[in-house]
Formats: C-alpha cells, structure tokens, sequence
C-alpha cells in the first residue's frame, strides 16, 4: 500500500493519556520516525500544566513541528511573555527538529534554524465573530497543508491565517471552511 502522507500529526495531545505515557509515545514517534514521517504536534491548555514539563518537553527531541497558540507556548516554554519569537526559540531550543509555529489572535511566528517569520492576522471587527470554536484548528489544517506541500513559511502562515479567518464567522468548528481557491483569492486580496 502506498501512501502519499509526508507528516503524521498528533492533536490535542494532552488530552491522550494513554498515549502520554512516556514509553508508549516515544515507541510510537519513533515508529513513525522510521516510517519515513515527519511529525507535528499541537497541543491543547488544560489545567494541569505538569504535563507539559513532565511528558511534552521530553518528547520534543521527536517533532518536527511544533504548532501551538500563544497560551500553550507560555505554558511549554515556561515563560510568561507575549513575545512569540521569544517564546519560539526557548521551545525550538528543548530539541525540535524543523520549525516551531505559534500562532495568537494578532499575529503568527515561524521559527527554526534558517528564519524567523512573523506574518500579522488578517483583521476581522469583533463584532462580526461568530464564534472562535475550531479557528485554531483552521489554523493549524492550513499550517499543515503548506507544510505537506513544502510551501514558504510566510505563504504557510498566510494559509493558516486564512483558514482561521473564515472560522471565525461560523458557529461550528466546520462550517466556515472554504474552498483552496477561495482562501487564495482571499490571501492574494489582502496585499
């Protein structure tokens, strides 16, 4: 069987418990290493903030791809600061393989060892929000697929971008999903 997949990705992380544990997960990224895959996490706030140090950090050394917002990028690097390049570089610097992607309602970073990307939110009036359910899932669907697909950074955080801007005039996590080339018509719009 053939399969075109380049990255397999792990959601919501730390609310798989049975995966947290240490010598299942790392079984199962190295597995998945040897396989041929690239790996990408993100990860989801929960209240016991142990889990971060104590089972994803450990993990780090395994992921290719860090993708997370701005809240759980605090509580990763254990540094409080609104400073997303800042926040990037402390988890980049716990062993991540490529990039480490954050990503807040004003803007996104990309950082690894050959760039620094910042790339803004495209701007939506709060009062025309439907609902935030799902748009950092858009995000992250769009960071994706740029990265599947080999795409810039800059062009792969205005996917994301794009995705979660859409989301956001939905009341589902779904329902505010466009099309490839709507989003880029949109994209190539906002210059």
């Amino acid at each position: 069987m053939h399969c075109s997949a380049k990255i397999a990705h792990i959601a919501y992380l730390p609310l798989l418990p049975a995966l947290l544990q240490q010598d299942i997960l790392t079984s199962a990224l190295h597995r998945l290493k040897e396989s041929g895959f690239s790996i990408s996490i993100d990860l989801v706030s929960v209240q016991d903030s142990a889990i971060f140090q104590e089972q994803i950090r450990p993990i780090l050394p395994y992921i290719d791809f860090v993708i997370i917002n701005d809240v759980e990028a605090c509580i990763l690097a254990n540094k409080n600061t609104r400073n997303l390049t800042d926040l990037a570089k402390i988890i980049y610097q716990l062993g991540v393989k490529n990039t480490v992607i954050i990503h807040s309602p004003q803007q996104a970073v990309a950082y690894n060892a050959q760039e620094i990307v910042v790339v803004p939110s495209y701007w939506v009036d709060k009062r025309n929000i439907l609902s935030t359910l799902g748009a950092g899932d858009a995000f992250c669907a769009g960071v994706l697929y740029g990265l599947h697909n080999n795409m810039p950074l800059e062009e792969t955080l205005k996917l994301g971008h794009g995705l979660a801007y859409f989301n956001l005039f939905s009341l589902s996590a779904t329902d505010g999903a466009v099309s490839y080339s709507e989003l880029q018509h949109f994209i190539q719009s906002q210059v």
